[in-house]
């Protein structure tokens, strides 16, 4: 299998980590589903002996036995798993130097767990040469749900499938924490969460969902615009600039027509009263 630039990796992994019984240290991984996880150990320089990675003390991960080409599942010594088979890749070039370092492919949430990598002597008698804790996470993006009302928005963010337990905020427009956000539905369903955290809010603007997950995709974030046309006045100023404007273009427009009408309306009685003294009606009274 060539594998040459993670063999090399995982051999300065195992050197650190080797060592026999309870001294192993615990080396801990955490990577997304679909990725490929390394998992290292160093047996020592001679190959020719068993070696047999399990997870939580029991599931079979993998057994490589010399004489039988390393692929012994289905003879009586090794009973791979089914959640692994066909996953499982060693580093054929490095076994003569010791390498018992696997490869898993299209890590799954279920993948999660504690790993022991055990060398077995040729007396039967096993030691544990590697210990990882492996995490891994699912990350899907957070969706919001809207639902308007007369003088508020309920909006509503939910995540399906998650792995580990994600956190979550939400942000106004300045990104500010919202801290009126309350969760309204947390399930742990086949070894994944469902959440949603909701909040109602009455003011127009942009509000973002925040989920958090350390160590694995760290941060996803979701965002939905807002309009409340009932709400109070607006905090965004391009808004409030063109209320201004608005009213005082009616302010103007009616000020002009007032004016003008007065104008009209005096320049129309000049006329008629010129009219009538040219026709010799000087004393003929003109009201308005």
């Amino acid at each position: 299998m060539a594998l040459l630039s993670l063999g090399g990796v995982c051999l300065l992994l195992s050197c650190l980590a080797a060592a026999s019984g309870d001294d192993v240290p615990v080396i801990s991984i955490k990577t997304n589903e679909s990725s490929e996880v390394l998992l290292s150990c160093s047996v020592g320089s001679d190959i020719r002996v068993q070696f047999d990675w399990k997870v939580n003390g029991t599931k079979e991960v993998f057994f490589y036995d010399p004489d039988d080409g390393g692929d012994v599942y289905g003879q009586g010594k090794g009973d791979q798993d089914p959640q692994f088979e066909g996953r499982v890749k060693l580093f054929d070039e490095d076994l003569k130097s010791g390498n018992a370092s696997i490869v898993i492919h299209k890590a799954l949430v279920k993948d999660t767990g504690n790993y022991e990598c055990l060398y077995i002597d040729e007396n039967g008698k096993k030691t544990t040469k590697s210990r990882i804790s492996l995490t891994v996470g699912a990350c899907p993006k957070p969706v919001i749900h809207s639902h308007d009302t007369v003088s508020m928005t309920n909006l509503k963010c939910e995540v399906k499938g998650a792995f580990p337990e994600p956190t979550m905020e939400w942000q106004d427009s300045t990104r500010k924490p919202i801290k009126d956000a309350v969760e309204t539905k947390s399930e742990w369903k086949e070894g994944r969460f469902d959440k949603i955290w909701e909040i109602n809010v009455k003011q127009s603007g942009i509000y973002y969902c925040v989920v958090t997950q350390e160590g694995i995709c760290h941060q996803t974030e979701q965002n939905t615009t807002v309009h409340i046309a009932a709400s109070g006045p607006s905090t965004d100023p391009g808004y409030n600039s063109s209320l201004v404007a608005a009213i005082v273009g009616l302010v103007l427009l009616f000020v002009a027509t007032v004016v003008l009408g007065c104008w009209c309306h005096c320049k129309k009685m000049k006329a008629m009263k010129s009219n009538y003294l040219s026709a010799g009606g000087e004393n003929l009274r003109i009201t308005s």
